[in-house]
């Protein structure tokens, strides 16, 4: 439950709502994320339409409870992010970063943080 609201009185509305707003932006990269890096590393090729509609519409009921958004507000927020996150995970070396970090993370079943920063850190290379 702190995740999305503060629960500070002293916090205008604005604020806490930006606040809510920007903490559904992240579950929504993370979501999009997530299947994105799934297509492109597994299979290798972009989620197809019928996915990302299947995004949109949970992203879109999020959005109206949660920040109380329009769809048209939920879609541009929505294109805007899936945007960018396609040209990251398109990218061939971010695929094969994120691949070897599944990998390494398979055969350990579980990481410290510091070998999640070595790994990952390879991404700031590219």
């Amino acid at each position: 439950p702190e995740y999305y609201f503060c629960g500070n009185p002293r916090i205008s509305a604005k604020n806490s709502w930006s606040h809510v707003l920007k903490h559904y932006q992240a579950t929504m990269g993370m979501l999009i994320g997530n299947i994105l890096c799934r297509s492109y590393v597994l299979h290798g090729t972009h989620p197809s339409k019928e996915t990302r509609a299947k995004l949109l519409v949970c992203l879109d009921e999020e959005g109206r409870s949660s920040c109380a958004l329009e769809s048209d507000e939920v879609e541009r927020v929505f294109n805007r992010s899936y945007a960018y996150l396609e040209k990251v995970f398109n990218h061939p070396g971010v695929c094969a970063v994120a691949h070897d970090f599944a990998k390494l993370l398979k055969e350990r079943r579980q990481m410290s943080r510091a070998d999640m920063m070595e790994c990952l850190g390879r991404i700031e290379a590219l």
